[in-house]
Order: structure tokens, then sequence, then C-alpha cells
């Protein structure tokens, strides 16, 4: 997971740094397809399954054909999980942390701070860095804390703090470790919570499908709905009310992983 997650900030990193140095919005948006289209493609051509996998799929697809549950049960089922719907609600308000973030630091930094477009997207661009190299050592630093809950919460601390002093840290070094630093912690929590469901009981791998799914909708509520409707409405015109509120919900994400179930190692040893 967390290497899918970091392939996916090295995209958003390329992007961030060089969009303000293209000639036009269409020129962006050109290359953004073309890019897109090529690698839909490449992914028909190339991705297949090797033959160990076809068995298996085979034998599974045979297994699954004689017990067959409906989508609807199983959405029954993920929905009937307070736990789905906490570690939804989760990842809505890290959602609604780093899109407020990643969409308006470039303006904040052209527009308070006085830098140019290309400055602004240079200076945005450790965050994606940060979150790239998070996913690579997060899952260990996890696996080496035991508890799960604990890293989350300060993450979510950390995540906030940094988030709302980086972009009024001095020009130079200081700036550039500080959106590192927020960036880092930003996508330090997406690996975990998103493997979530298929690490809870009620849940497991049967319905991890469904269950991610519904997990996934949650989610992504939060730019249709929570940003524009909530969070920009409440900031006005004020740059400090909305990375405020941003950093509410980074730190609310703290307080509702308290009420998940503790999932590490440590803890089921203990248990």
């Amino acid at each position: 997971m967390g290497i899918c997650l970091t392939t996916s900030g090295l995209a958003q990193t390329l992007a961030i740094g060089t969009t303000a140095m293209l000639p036009s919005m269409k020129v962006a948006f050109t290359i953004a397809f073309v890019a897109c289209l090529v690698i839909g493609i490449c992914w028909i051509l190339f991705m297949k399954d090797s033959p160990m996998q076809a068995d298996a799929g085979k034998t599974q697809e045979a297994k699954q054909a004689q017990n067959a549950e409906s989508l609807l049960d199983c959405l029954k089922v993920a929905l009937k999980s307070k736990n789905i719907w906490l570690t939804g609600m989760a990842l809505l308000c890290v959602m609604v942390f780093t899109s407020t973030f990643n969409t308006f630091l470039p303006k904040i930094l052209n527009e308070v701070r006085g830098f140019d477009s290309v400055k602004a997207g240079a200076y945005a661009t450790p965050i994606s860095m940060g979150s790239c190299i998070s996913g690579l050592i997060v899952p260990w630093i996890y696996k080496k804390v035991g508890k799960y809950k604990p890293c989350l919460l300060a993450f979510s601390i950390l995540g906030a703090a940094l988030a709302f002093i980086s972009w009024q840290a001095p020009e130079g070094i200081i700036m550039i470790v500080a959106t590192f630093m927020t960036g880092f912690f930003m996508g330090a929590s997406f690996p975990l919570l998103m493997s979530f469901p298929v690490l809870f009981k009620e849940i497991g791998p049967r319905y991890a499908a469904s269950a991610g799914g519904l997990v996934a909708t949650i989610q992504l509520l939060a730019s249709p709905l929570v940003i524009p409707y909530i969070v920009t409405p409440f900031a006005g015109t004020s740059v400090y009310k909305l990375l405020g509120a941003a950093c509410v919900f980074m730190l609310l994400m703290g307080v509702i992983v308290l009420f998940l179930p503790e999932l590490g190692m440590k803890a089921k040893k203990e248990q």
C-alpha cells in the first residue's frame, strides 16, 4: 500500500513543481491526458496475470460460485460496521486537510507571501516529496512501534501544527524542511487507514472489497461537499481561518482513531 501511494505522490510532486512553467492551462491538461492515455494503453498491453495467479483465480472463482453472496449482502455487512464508518470519517478528515492545503498553498504563497508562480510551486513541491517518503517509511515505523493508534494521533498533531506554521516560515532551507515534514505527516496516515477494513474481525478478507468501497466513498466526499460547503465558506477571505479549519480536520482524525480497536501486533500479543 505504501509503495502504491508513493508512486502517485511522485506524480503529484512532478505536477506541482512544473505546472507553473507551462505556457497555458490547455497545454497542462493536454499533457495530463496524453500521460493517462499512454499509461492506460500500457496497462492493457502489459499487465497480465501469471499462470499461477490465473490458476488460483479459477479455483477461487469456483469456490465463490458455490458460496456466492450478493453485492447487497456484502454491503449490508459493511454498513453495519461501526469501525468502517469511523475509518471512512477519519480518511475524510485527512482528505479535507490534504486537499485544502495542497490546493491553496501555492496561491497563498503567491498572494500573501508575494512569491511568483514558479517560486510558489517550487516551495509547495516538498509537500508531495514528504508524502512520497512517508509512504515507504511509515509502515516500517508502525511495525516497530507495534501500536497504530498512538502513531496516528501523533501524526495528526504534528501534521496540523506544521501545516499551520510551514507557509509562514522564512524563505530557504527552513521553509523547505517545514513543508517537507508537513507532507511527511500529511501522508503518514493513508497507508494504514486504507488497510484497516481487512483487519477488522467483522469484515476480514471476505467483505474487504465492499467495506473498502464504502470507506473510499466516504473519503471522497471531502472535495465535492466538505471543502466547498464547510471549509471555504467558514474561512471567507482569511488565510488563517482556511488553514486553521483544515488543521482542525486533521486533529479530528486523531480523535476518531481513538474510538477504533487497536490492531497493532503488540496490542494483539498483550490480549
